[in-house]
């Protein structure tokens, strides 16, 4: 049998998610949720309360992914849009600027909504383990 974290209860399961995201059942964090985490935990089946405290201890791996990653993927997009245009006859330089701005926005999709998500479900759904129940 696989005890997950939900089957503890609202209390004890934002204490093994704390835990696992920031490796301190004690830290006292703001809850909140913001639009980005609305996508990232849409369907998870989690009450709001356990949203609203655990969103926030998601932000040392789901930060980088959204600042950093996302913002470095546009500007590579718009560097590729720019370089695909420039001197080019214009049939080319609307298939290839179309083209640089779909994998660009697909990339940032990824990063910012897929990946996130991807993270604060593992947090939520993986199977306890011995240590978690120790502690």
């Amino acid at each position: 049998m696989q005890l997950r974290p939900h089957d503890l209860g609202p209390t004890w399961h934002i204490a093994v998610v704390r835990q696992r995201a920031i490796g301190a059942a004690r830290v006292v964090i703001q809850p909140r949720t913001g639009p980005l985490g609305r996508l990232w935990s849409r369907g998870l089946g989690l009450t709001e309360k356990v949203i609203s405290h655990t969103l926030p201890m998601a932000a040392d791996r789901t930060g980088p992914l959204v600042g950093g990653l996302t913002t470095g993927l546009g500007c590579a997009g718009l560097l590729a849009l720019y370089g695909s245009v420039v001197g080019v006859p214009v049939e080319t330089a609307f298939l290839n600027g179309s083209a640089a701005l779909v994998v660009s926005a697909a990339a940032m999709y990824g990063s910012a909504i897929l990946l996130p998500r991807r993270h604060f479900k593992r947090l939520h759904w993986e199977p306890l383990r011995t240590a978690e129940l120790m502690a």
